[in-house]
């Protein structure tokens, strides 16, 4: 186990509406998240609904979510600092370079980590999702799409959060570029970072989470649970696609 058994986040029940849809109380989300851990979801849309409830960004009817070891956090105006969200394309100012976009975060909440500050936090995040320097000065109507995914991944992440949400992470990304991707989110555990996504790529989730989210039996369940159900074509298809992802991020 790689993560901690700091329970960053816990969902009971929740039911509410977004301006995106409704969650109603047959989803049944029932589950609790550790620091370092990573989950997956791989239904439809309901994950994104969850995902703004979560974010403050709807109204929560019925039900709890829960910040068990952010409860001192949680009593702060600025509480939402402590989460991150990577939307599926948009999110990014047309107007302002890359550079520009991954600071406005930082600038905007006045965060500062140590001595590092809005720059400095830029620049780091902007290096960890492999963006080439000579492009943060670009607009992001003039990089291409997969560079303008790796910006919304870095300002994810830009203002520390412990808790990030990332929709379809690998849309954008061709697939010889997996293996970044892979690497990104698998180094979110060395920051004690809890990572909820949601994503069509099936084999990529399983090989990268921790655990996933079991729609059918409503219940959260390791990888190899998950795989247990699947069968042993499963089994060994992810285990060979892992064992690939691993290897092309060692020769990286």
């Amino acid at each position: 186990m790689d993560w901690t058994e700091d329970i960053v986040m816990a969902v009971k029940g929740a039911v509410g509406s977004t301006d995106l849809g409704t969650i109603g109380p047959e989803c049944n989300y029932f589950f609790e998240v550790n620091a370092g851990q990573i989950v997956g979801f791989l239904e439809g849309k309901n994950p994104t609904l969850l995902f703004r409830l979560i974010l403050g960004l709807g109204t929560l009817t019925s039900g709890h979510i829960d910040f068990p070891s952010l409860a001192a956090e949680k009593l702060r105006e600025d509480f939402y600092i402590n989460l991150g969200l990577a939307q599926r394309e948009k999110g990014l100012l047309s107007n302002l370079s890359l550079l520009e976009n991954i600071e406005l975060p930082v600038r905007y909440h006045n965060f500062r980590l140590g001595e590092l500050g809005p720059e400095e936090l830029a620049h780091k995040a902007l290096r960890e999702a492999m963006i080439p320097e000579n492009l943060w000065s670009k607009r992001p109507d003039y990089v291409a799409c997969e560079i303008r995914k790796r910006a919304l991944l870095a300002r994810a992440v830009v203002c520390c959060p412990k808790i990030i949400f990332l929709e379809d992470p690998t849309n954008m990304f061709p697939w010889e570029k997996l293996p970044d991707i892979f690497r990104w989110i698998k180094g979110q555990k060395q920051e004690r970072r809890a990572t909820l996504l949601c994503t069509e790529n099936i084999p990529f989730a399983l090989s990268v989470c921790d655990a996933i989210w079991n729609a059918e039996s409503k219940a959260l369940q390791t990888i190899d649970q998950y795989l247990a159900i699947k069968g042993p074509e499963w089994g060994t298809f992810v285990t060979q696609m892992r064992k690939q992802l691993e290897v092309s991020c060692n020769s990286i």
